[in-house]
């Protein structure tokens, strides 16, 4: 499985940041076996990790939270793949005890959503630039002006 941590706001402040940071992700990787550590935009990356190594990572101080996280292509139909998997793992332990396991799976499900509506956001931003378009000129007047029609508010010419 792999997880996405969250810093701890102690960790975002001061020129001493790339220390912290050098410093959880050794703390993690010699606690943590076998997983690889990546630093990302929003915290850290684990990969590898394994369910049962869960009551180590409470061990660690400097970061806030944590939500499992898949990989996925960055196109609509893969994320929304994404969704539909979380969407079940959601399902899988609503009814069951631990709010831990159901808050950790609603969290996952909701940074599958943010990830369609970023990827909504850019396909806007795309069809915005596309839809800019130079007004048409009708002809110019005495000095170079441009004569053409205006229209006040309320729609009279």
């Amino acid at each position: 499985m792999n997880l996405i941590i969250h810093i701890d706001e102690i960790f975002l402040k001061g020129s001493n940041q790339p220390l912290f940071y050098r410093r959880l992700i050794e703390n993690l990787e010699k606690l943590l076996q076998g997983v690889q550590v990546h630093r990302i935009e929003s915290g850290l990356w684990l990969e590898n990790f394994q369910e049962s190594q869960l009551n180590q990572l409470a061990l660690i101080p400097g970061f806030a939270n944590y939500a499992e996280a898949i990989k996925v292509k960055n196109t609509v139909g893969d994320i929304k793949k994404g969704v539909e998997e979380k969407i079940e793992a959601v399902k899988k332990v609503k009814d069951g005890n631990d709010e831990t396991v159901l808050r950790q799976a609603l969290d996952a499900l909701q940074q599958e959503i943010q990830k369609i509506g970023a990827e909504m956001y850019k396909q806007e931003k795309a069809t915005e630039k596309e839809v800019t378009e130079e007004p048409e000129i009708k002809e110019k007047g005495e000095g170079g002006t441009i004569k053409g029609e205006f229209e006040e508010g309320d729609g009279k010419k």
